[in-house]
């Protein structure tokens, strides 16, 4: 086989019933650009808002207030790890069996 000579190609493609639907190029706009028209509008927002008004008493807009940051825990990652619903739940397991070895008590075998 071989590839067929542009004179075919370009026939074929010209009679196809797809030519006037594939034909012309388009240009969208991508996702990313459209994103990036959205921030650019809410930008352009917040900068009007918090512009002071010429006209106006020029009161300061409202803000938002900020939480406090949390006290961080002095502990390191041991106490994260045994404070942990995981590791509760092992070690109530784990003395659970143990217990019933000692005992000989629960299951059965």
């Amino acid at each position: 086989m071989a590839p067929a000579d542009l004179a075919s190609m370009t026939a074929t493609v010209t009679t196809s019933e797809l030519g006037e639907r594939y034909a012309a190029a388009v240009d969208r706009q991508s996702a990313r650009e459209l994103l990036a028209a959205k921030l650019e509008a809410g930008a352009a927002a917040a900068r009007k808002e918090s512009a002071p008004d010429e006209g106006g008493v020029g009161y300061p807009g409202r803000r938002a207030r900020r939480r406090p940051a949390p006290q961080e825990r002095s502990g390191g990652s041991v106490e994260d790890i045994m404070t942990s619903p995981v590791a509760r739940d092992l070690m109530r397991t784990a003395a659970r069996e143990i217990v019933r070895g000692v005992f000989r008590v629960g299951r059965r075998r």
